[in-house]
């Protein structure tokens, strides 16, 4: 999740493609159809689109997958964003 968010430009949408190479075609976590499944369930509900990652991480290891796959998906953002405001980056 990590490696996904640090090599994504351009906004959430930009996240779907590589979650679906990493997790469908390259780790056969998921078949597309469950990945489709769970990008149209991250669509109906309020929050970001990468909650896809939650979803993802909860099908392979249940809640803790759920909250450690969340956890890495915005960590890189988050960690990037701290040292631009110390740095003084706008």
């Amino acid at each position: 999740m990590m490696k996904i968010d640090l090599f994504a430009f351009g906004g959430a949408y930009a996240l779907l493609p590589l979650m679906f190479h990493e997790f469908v075609n390259k780790l056969k976590w998921l078949d597309g159809k469950t990945y489709m499944d769970g990008l149209a369930l991250g669509q109906i509900t309020p929050g970001p689109i990468v909650i896809t990652a939650t979803f993802v991480g909860y099908l392979i290891k249940g809640l803790i997958g759920a909250l450690v796959a969340t956890v890495a998906v915005f960590s890189p953002s988050f960690i990037i964003m701290i040292f631009a405001a110390e740095l003084g980056i706008r």
